[in-house]
């Protein structure tokens, strides 16, 4: 009967650091959807619908492509300047 209680508690602090860990992740990233504005090489220049425009590496994008960024805000919300992208997802 002891294992079991044992077993179960650390199910339930495992299952909590997740939760925890999800919502933290959440916090510090929102999503930006935006249409690809030019691919010069590897750079390719994307404008997001608040006409800011965000850049990062890859290959096999066109312009006119929609796309949503995932970024990542570095804990500061107020600031967008050190943002960065993690993920970039073609939309249509």
């Amino acid at each position: 009967m002891k294992k079991i209680k044992v077993v179960a508690m650390i199910l339930a602090v495992l299952t909590m650091l997740f939760v925890l860990g999800r919502i933290g992740w959440y916090e510090g990233h929102y999503y930006k959807d935006g249409t690809i504005l030019s691919v010069k090489g590897t750079t390719v220049s994307v404008i997001d619908e608040d006409d800011n425009i965000w850049e990062f590496y890859g290959t096999g994008y066109t312009e006119g492509t929609q796309v949503r960024l995932t970024i990542d805000n570095n804990h500061t919300d107020l600031e967008i300047y050190d943002d960065s992208i993690d993920n970039i997802t073609i939309i249509k």
